[in-house]
């Protein structure tokens, strides 16, 4: 599960109450991180990762959340060492390490080690996005 960050969630306010239009990104990213990305938990950064685009890979909201609808896979491990992966990110772009683009953060319900040579697998359903 997940949370809308609070930057955003000033934005949308202003955009509803305030002066300011807002504007949804053209299309989110999924990134993955090793500690909860707004107390300075940083990006993973492992040979063969990228962030991964959510476009059409999201159901329509409905009771406050939406749910990815399709399974999401991250590149393969190529480096040489693991990485235990706790959280999860909703960016507004694909460059990796800004931290500046996340919208939402979520924890992962268990950790996960991601070994050498191994992709990461959402299954479809598993990742829920919500605004609370």
């Amino acid at each position: 599960m997940s949370g809308l960050i609070a930057s955003e969630a000033n934005r949308i306010l202003d955009g509803y109450f305030g002066d300011t239009q807002y504007t949804t990104p053209n299309n989110l990213y999924l990134a993955l991180y090793t500690a909860e990305p707004t107390a300075g938990g940083n990006e993973v950064s492992y040979s063969g990762y990228d962030r991964v685009s959510l476009q059409g890979q999201m159901s329509s909201a409905s009771n406050g959340y939406v749910l990815n609808i399709n399974p999401i896979t991250f590149g393969k491990n190529e480096s040489s060492n693991s990485i235990t992966i706790t959280h999860f990110a909703v960016c507004r772009n694909d460059i990796k390490g800004d931290d500046n683009s996340i919208l939402f953060t979520g924890e992962l319900v268990n950790s996960v080690t991601l070994e050498q040579n191994y992709a990461l697998l959402f299954d479809a359903g598993t990742i829920k996005v919500i605004i609370n």
